[in-house]
């Protein structure tokens, strides 16, 4: 009765709250007659006036006929009318298409509205048309002759979507007005979607929505099908999102099995999966399952906790969850897997309603995996039955009967349940952590004992009993015969033992009296061992990802217990590398790789290394046994993987050194045993082998322990190394690699050993010699030759046991050195083991010669020659000059090879800045020739993949110097290399990436070559054949670049970079004759064209405004400079010269092109550089040839040279340069020393005139462009006539630039010596002009340098008597405009400063007053000024104007500290001004650094006159608290600091009591944080 009567109350209460109808406040009413004919006359006023009105009318009488088709029809048509009215809402959200609107995230904007012109307003539609579209779908969805997906319910649907995105966007409005106003909304109208949505229609009305949502699609192909769903599913969304407030268990029973679908039920007949993120339906679909979740989780609040867990862990419920949260993890666009997660933490693990559940039931035995565990947690049999159960019990059997495929609908379901219990786990670990939590807080409180171990207790308790059903289903079958996959069920195992290690649930060191915890894990990892070999019977196989994570399981439990697997570690060890041998799966070797990792990381940490070394035999052992030997294979490339080699090196070299020597034994005796027998047995020596190795490798060799482990050498050696090499007859066998390795790292480790050991007594001497090399293994040196014996499996392996006993021998020979120095007895005489040293060296750089760059492993080849090249001190003196090239270019062919697809560093460029390795005998004076080597050796391969040469064989024209067959070429092959210009290529090019790979090496080692010093030509030898070869590879470029454009850019750069190379070679060399570098008949002429008319080709082929042409005519100039600077010292060869200068020439004025030109303009400048004409230290005694140069290069320079260089209108501005270059050298040619050669005094004369008239046009009209400042600085320092002086001095006072040095320095000289009239005039109109803005900075420099240029000359009294008006003028300058920018104001400060400090300094040009002192501080106060506020600057303050302003202040604190005095509160507030510049401004670190130290320089000064400054530095002070409150930079405060220690020792007791008075609290409080730091560490409290 009281449902009842509740019911009728709410009945007759929604009755009474029923919104009146729309037609109201228009005089209309539906069942009653019209009005008064007045309310009559408006109503058809309003029709004939509103445009919408009647159609608002029309639906009412519609609604009054009966229904056929014809008004269904007509209805439909009307309400699409209807609702165009309405105005548009939008969506924001990423989807394009309305049927993907997330309305999770999106928000609604809403269009302009249509309805201005009609009295009816948005609202009254809405209010009308929701209730007809709900009418209309509820009724439809009961006929039987109605589909209601079919195309006449479109309208409906798509009204109800229109009514409900307005009314939920009229929400938002009313709700961000009160969120926003704090008061009620001012939005009119609102419609009461409760009167309309009741619980009861959304009842009916959600089911249907979501039923057609998901309506097969097949059965509704066409458009307006597909688009009813579409806004179903839209309308199903914004139901459940905002107004389906259904019960908890009501949703599990209606809405969430619909959502029970499989892939193929969503989406265009199955072609479009539900997890498709491209699939319209499947977007739809994730997005009604986040609506539904969202639903449930906001219900589940409001639920029974027993009533809602009890739901949850219905099968048909618990199953929907868990294959959507499996789902999820598949890319789903809507995420469903944290909703899920927050539904199971809450609904089945809540704090407060479930946990005490779950404590109460008993748990005391933990199960095992051997047995079949009880659905339920009590497993207890010896105990009564209990009187009582919790309902929490329900949990366990529901996740047994899911996890067994007979109660399960599909083998997919079963893996949906095995997914979700780590999920479970981790729910119920971190409610019981919150539990733990708060017991201890309330056993602390108590002061009792905690019960935290309880609850460890049944966390684990909790995890064994999931983790036990899962192992009984390992082997479980579904109902056809199918195995499950188990590789989930092992990834399950692993998350679960993963919280274990993660969330401390189970610790070695917790109280497990009766190691039951550890006793289930141990069982777990024995019955996971088991499954590896499982497929002994034949029956099946582990698969690739069952293999992955069973290891990450194994890997976990190393990590919880190593004793879980301890005692059988030689049997996981095995039957995990046999399971891996039989895949080439990388990520199962990764996986694999990760548990040797833990495996060795672990036993380092308990210092058992022996105990894993042990195993790691055993399990070898256990593997020979059962036959497995392509096991053993697997085990060392196991032990091989560069991440266990680093994990097992760390624990070597952190083992004690019993475990080190026990280790020693153990694996010595192994190889002893098994050295001589089957071949099979020898891939188990391979494993154990390299595990040796990497013990003598990085077993740890101290003082201590020297002594030691030094008798395990002898042992390794007469025992391991001998029984490999002696059962074997050839050591071309790869066995006897093993010995030869073991035996090269043994000696490696003596020779560490013996640094450590005193040998100097006699006893240590004999030791020593106990561990030479025995004969019968010397003999492999003897009969190592490279054409019979060595192999490539065993040559590294020889090499370095020779390089490493050639080091013990050096030190064996060094140590008899010192002997011999003081005692001649032959017994110390060391010529036997010089012989064996030199025997050994020779024979490893043989064998690195043998190879080369041929060998196709170039990492091992690179790692061969790298560790000879770390060890080339010590048998470098054993070798000629000729092998360490040879050594040399191949360490850097095949590392510049190896380092071009190696990202790390560069192992040449290492070597190259090493300066032990540059000090090894012959490694200098044989560099320079090696690299030359190493570039053909490179440009040879680039060759063979790309084209041949034409008329010398590419053999020839790369042949390196270190090969055997490199002979120098005669004078015919020479000059027929330098005519051959670019033609010497045939057949198609073809562009491989090995050669490109080979072009790019040979450019780096170009580039090295280059960075070497010149002095490493000095050796004769080296550099004529050097130089021979870089002139056969000139040609080889010189036809790459000819005949390939996609190689030019390169080819370019190394031909540009041999040419310099060359032109070292020359000049380092210029004391020997030509002839003696180049060759008899290759005279300096022949090399000269070769340049030249290379170099033209070129530059006519490449872009000239590129690098390439650039790069050409840098290494051109510098090839003549060689030639200049060889030929200069040698008279011989100027005729040499001269000829090929004029051919040159004549070339260039046949061609008349920029190529030709820019050569000759290049030349001629190298001639006249080396010449240096304004020295003329050769011209005194010039001759002929010499005279015959001169002249030549002035008349190019009349002809064409000094037209390029005035011409401000080419567009060669490269060629404009070089010809401005020459033309300025030519300037400073002096007639009066060489007066004999007339033809160049008159065309030096000339080229003045030309210059001067240039000159002075742009001068005066201010365009000085385009290097002709250059020529004026030449023409000024020439010792031009006086009015020539003049002229150029008035000129270049009138320029307009904020900057030219070249123009300031020739100012400066013009100036010098000039008659005090012409000096007073020129310095008169260099005050006249006013200049302010951007030319200020450049009028101060020209009076600056006149000042510190006529300072010490007789013209001081006439530049004294300008100095007060450049005074004022330079603190004028100090006032920046608005015009003025910011860049030519800081240069202008600083002129200003530095004119003003200068002259200053010395008072015969200014003596400065007490006025002129204030003035200079108010400027720089201006400069400054202060700020009221640091965030109202007007403009920012640059560092430059910053440091000018401290310069400035600082020369007054210290010529000028008395004057100061009487301008105390202006250096004060210039003082605050400066500290607020330094505290505050966007600027960087090392600004804000430096401005700090600059000001801290100033208050230093100001300490020795604290007297007069003690009060005013108050204000300072009061500035530094001021910016202490804001928000200061903690490091400008701390590089600040420095500066108020200073500015708090002048304050005396009074001040620090005025300051203090002038502070409130907080600022007291943050000064005393100073004070204190002041106090610590600033003041002297003495010793």
């Amino acid at each position: 009765m009281a449902k009842r009567k509740r019911r009728s109350n709410s009945d007759s209460s929604r009755t009474k709250s029923c919104p009146t109808n729309p037609f109201h406040k228009f005089g209309y009413r539906h069942g009653e007659q019209q009005g008064s004919s007045k309310q009559q006359d408006a109503n058809n006023e309003g029709e004939t006036k509103d445009p919408v009105f009647p159609t608002f009318l029309s639906i009412m009488e519609l609604s009054k006929q009966k229904s056929t088709d014809e008004s269904k029809s007509k209805m439909d048509k009307v309400v699409k009318e209807l609702i165009s009215y309405l105005p548009a809402i939008t969506t924001s959200s990423s989807s394009s298409s309305s049927d993907d609107i997330d309305h999770h995230s999106s928000r609604s904007e809403i269009e302009p509205n249509q309805l201005e012109a009609s009295i009816l307003s948005a609202t009254d539609i809405v209010t009308l048309l929701l209730p007809w579209s709900i009418k209309t779908l509820l009724r439809s969805s009961h006929s039987t002759s109605e589909n209601y997906t079919d195309d006449n319910n479109n309208t409906p649907w798509q009204t109800l979507k229109t009514c409900l995105e307005f009314v939920v966007y009229q929400q938002q409005q009313q709700q961000q007005q009160v969120e926003h106003n704090n008061k009620a909304s001012t939005v009119e109208e609102t419609i009461k979607v409760a009167d309309i949505l009741t619980l009861g229609a959304l009842h009916k009305l959600v089911p249907l929505a979501i039923k057609t949502a998901l309506q097969n699609s097949n059965k509704n192909n066409n458009s307006k099908g597909k688009s009813s769903q579409a806004t179903a599913a839209t309308c199903y969304c914004i139901l459940v999102d905002n107004y389906y407030m259904s019960p908890f268990d009501s949703i599990c029973d209606s809405l969430l099995p619909m959502l029970d679908r499989d892939d193929n039920d969503i989406g265009d007949g199955g072609d479009d999966a539900m997890d498709d993120d491209d699939s319209v339906d499947g977007a739809r679909f994730q997005a009604m399952v986040v609506s539904t979740l969202g639903l449930l989780h906001r219900r589940l609040e409001k639920a029974n906790p027993k009533k809602s867990f009890q739901k949850l862990i219905t099968h048909d419920v618990f199953c929907v969850l868990i294959k959507i949260y499996r789902r999820s993890a598949n890319g789903w666009q809507h995420d469903s897997r944290p909703i899920i997660e927050s539904l199971l933490l809450h609904g089945l693990f809540h704090l407060e309603h479930h946990m005490d559940g779950f404590r109460s039931i008993e748990m005391m035995k933990i199960p095992t995996c051997a047995q079949a565990s009880n659905d339920h947690m009590d497993v207890d049999k010896d105990k009564k039955a209990k009187s009582f159960h919790c309902y929490q019990e329900g949990l366990l059997p529901m996740i047994a009967m899911g996890l067994s495929p007979t109660h399960s609908k599909s083998m997919e379901d079963v893996a949906a349940f095995v997914g979700i219990l780590p999920i479970i786990l981790n729910c119920f670990i971190l409610q019981t952590h919150v539990l733990r939590d708060q017991l201890n807080e309330k056993a602390h409180s108590k002061k009792k004992a905690s019960d935290s171990l309880k609850i460890v207790q049944l966390q684990f308790r909790f995890f064994s009993v999931l983790s036990t059903h899962l192992v009984n289903r390992l082997e479980t079958r579904g109902k056809e015969g199918e195995i499950m996959d188990r590789a989930s069920v092992y990834w399950a195992l692993e998350q679960n033992l993963r919280q274990l290690l993660v969330h401390d649930v189970y610790l070695p060191t917790m109280d497990d009296k009766k190691e039951v915890h550890f006793q289930f894990l141990s069982n777990l990892g024995t019955t996971i061992v088991k499954k590896f070999n499982s497929d002994k019977s034949g029956n099946r196989t582990m698969a690739n990802d069952e293999l992955k994570n069973a290891l990450a399981c194994l890997d976990v439990l190393v990590q919880l217990n190593h004793l879980v697997l301890h005692d059988a570690l030689p049997q996981v060890v095995a039957n995990c590398v046999t399971s891996i041998n039989i895949s080439n799966d990388e990520e199962l070797h990764e996986e694999a790789s990760k548990f040797f990792i833990t495996l060795a990381s672990t036993y380092k940490k308990l210092r058992q290394l022996d105990y894993f070394v042990s195993s790691f035999v055993n399990a070898i052992d256990l593997l020979k046994k059962d036959q497995r030997g392509e096991s053993l294979r697997a085990l060392n490339v196991m032990v091989c993987d560069p991440k266990v080699e680093a994990t097992l090196a760390d624990a070597i070299f952190s083992s004690p050194v019993n475990q080190v020597k026990d280790t020693f034994t153990r694996l010595n005796d192994h190889i002893v045993r098994y050295a001589g027998e089957e071949r099979s047995t020898h891939k188990s020596i391979d494993a154990v082998v390299s595990l040796l190795v990497l013990i003598l490798q990085n077993v740890r060799i101290e003082m201590n322990t020297a002594s030691e482990i030094y008798p395990l050498c002898e042992a390794v050696v007469n025992g391991a190394v001998q029984s490999i090499i002696h059962s074997h007859n050839s050591i071309r066998s790869p066995q006897s690699r093993n010995g030869l390795q073991l035996f090269g790292h043994a000696v490696a480790l003596l020779n560490k050993c013996e640094f450590w050991i005193d040998r100097t007594s006699d006893k240590a001497r004999e030791e020593a010699s106990r561990y030479a090399i025995p004969h019968q293994l010397f003999e492999i040196f003897d009969g190592a030759t490279l054409s019979t014996e060595v192999g490539q499996s065993v040559s590294q392996e020889l090499q370095f046991l020779a390089c490493q006993y050639v080091q013990r021998l050096h030190s064996q020979i060094q140590e008899k050195q010192q002997i011999m120095f003081s005692s001649d007895e032959a017994e110390f005489s060391n010529e036997q083991l010089v012989a064996t040293a030199q025997k050994l060296a020779h024979f490893a750089l043989q064998i690195s010669a043998s190879e080369g760059i041929e060998l196709v492993d170039v990492p091992q080849k690179a790692s061969g020659l790298r560790a000879l090249a770390d060890s080339v001190s010590s048998w470098a003196p054993y070798v000629e000059k000729k092998d360490m090239v040879v050594f040399l270019s191949n360490l850097f062919s095949c590392h510049l090879l190896h380092d071009i697809s190696n990202l790390g560093d560069s192992v040449c460029t290492r070597l190259l800045t090493d300066s032990e390795f540059f000090e090894a005998r012959h490694v200098a004076e044989s560099l320079g020739c090696a690299l030359v080597s190493c570039t053909a050796a490179l440009t040879q391969k680039a060759l063979d993949s790309s084209f041949k040469i034409k008329k010398f064989s590419s053999k020839y024209l790369t042949c390196q110097i270190s090969h055997s067959s490199w002979t120098r070429s005669t004078a015919n092959q020479l000059n027929t290399v330098l005519t051959t210009n670019g033609a010497s290529a045939k057949g198609k090019v073809v562009n491989s990436e090995e050669g490109k790979v080979h072009l790019k090496a040979a450019s780096k080692c170009v580039a090295m070559l280059k960075s070497l010093p010149a002095s490493i030509w000095t050796e004769t030898d080296n550099c004529i054949d050097s130089f021979d070869l870089i002139m056969r590879l000139d040609l080889v470029y010189r036809s790459i670049c000819e005949k390939n454009d996609l190689l030019q850019s390169t080819a370019v750069n190394i031909l540009t970079g041999l040419r310099e190379i060359s032109s070292h070679i020359l000049q380092s060399t210029s004391h020997n004759t030509p002839g003696t570098i180049i060759g008899e008949s290759y005279t300096l002429r022949n090399y000269m064209q070769c340049v030249a008319s290379s170099t033209q080709a070129l530059m006519a082929k490449v872009d000239d405004h590129g690098d390439s042409y650039l790069r050409l005519v840098t290494s051109s100039k510098r090839s003549f400079g060689g030639i200049a600077k060889n030929a200069m010292v040698q008279p011989d060869a100027l005729k040499d010269i001269s000829e090929g200068l004029d051919s040159i020439i004549s070339v260039s004025n046949t061609s008349n092109d920029d190529p030709a030109k820019l050569c000759t303009a290049v030349l001629c400048w190298a001639i006249v550089k080396e010449l240096d004409l304004s020295k003329n230290a050769l011209l005194v005694e010039s001759t002929a040839d010499l005279k015959r140069i001169i002249m030549a290069i002035f008349d190019i320079a009349l002809e064409d040279f000094l037209p390029n260089a005035l011409d401000d209108k080419s567009t060669n501005l490269i060629l404009r340069n070089e010809s401005t270059h020459i033309v300025g050298e030519l300037l400073k040619f002096d007639p009066e020393e060489t007066s004999d050669i007339l033809g160049g005094i008159e065309a030096k004369k000339s080229i003045e005139n030309s210059v001067l008239k240039a000159a002075t046009k742009a001068l005066h009209s201010n365009q000085v462009e385009g290097g002709l400042d250059y020529l004026i600085g030449c023409l000024a320092i020439s010792k031009p006539t006086k009015s020539t002086r003049i002229s150029l001095a008035n000129g270049i006072i009138k320029v307009e630039s904020t900057r030219n040095p070249v123009l300031e320095t020739a100012f400066s000289e013009l100036v010098t010596d000039l008659d005090s009239g012409s000096l007073e005039a020129l310095l008169n109109d260099l005050s006249s002009f006013a200049a302010r803005g951007r030319i200020a900075a450049f009028r101060l420099r020209l009076i600056h340098l006149v000042v510190v240029k006529l300072a010490p000359t007789s013209s001081l009294p006439v530049v004294a008597e300008y100095s007060r008006r450049y005074f004022m003028f330079a603190i004028q300058c100090m006032v920046k405009h608005n015009s003025t920018p910011s860049d030519c104001f800081d240069r202008t400060v600083y002129c200003a400063v530095s004119l003003i400090i200068d002259m200053a300094s010395n008072r015969d040009v200014i003596s400065l007053r007490e006025s002129d002192i204030a003035l200079i501080l108010c400027h720089i106060s201006s400069a400054i000024n202060i700020l009221d506020e640091p965030s109202k600057e007007f403009h920012a303050v640059t560092t430059s104007v910053y440091s000018s302003c401290c310069l400035m202040l600082t020369f007054l604190l210290q010529r000028f500290p008395k004057q100061l005095h009487s301008c105390v509160s202006l250096t004060s507030g210039l003082l605050v001004a400066l500290l607020q510049r330094a505290l505050h401004g966007d600027f960087t670190k090392s600004d804000a650094k430096m401005r700090c130290q600059k000001y801290t320089r100033l208050c230093e000064l100001l300490q020795p006159h604290g007297d007069v400054y003690k009060k005013h530095v108050l204000a300072v002070l009061l500035e530094y608290v001021k910016a202490l409150r804001g928000n200061l930079d903690p490091a400008r405060k701390n590089d600040i600091m420095p500066a108020i220690f200073c500015l708090l020792d002048i304050l005396q007791q009074y001040e620090n009591s005025q300051l203090n008075s002038m502070l409130d609290d907080m600022g007291r409080a943050l000064l005393r944080s100073t004070h204190t730091n002041y106090q610590r560490a600033h003041v002297y409290k003495g010793q």
